[in-house]
């Protein structure tokens, strides 16, 4: 398969946005990837520091993917 058929396959739609959720503890992290992650393809949903408040916001607001540190500290 050449290159270019491959990115075009890979290709997000221009009408599409991911929806993005973030779950970090470690506040400079999450906001680094929160600001990574933002663009014109991506819109980023929310970004939280507990699994409290992700299962809060998930119920809430759908996203497409969720980033989530599996090792979150005590709540």
């Amino acid at each position: 398969m050449a290159q270019n058929e491959l990115e075009s396959r890979l290709a997000v739609p221009s009408d599409m946005v991911i929806r993005i959720g973030i779950v970090e503890d470690d506040t400079l992290l999450r906001t680094s990837l929160a600001q990574s992650l933002k663009g014109p393809e991506q819109e980023i949903i929310f970004s939280v520091g507990s699994a409290k408040d992700a299962i809060r916001h998930l119920s809430e607001d759908g996203v497409d993917v969720l980033i989530a540190d599996i090792h979150l500290g005590t709540e």
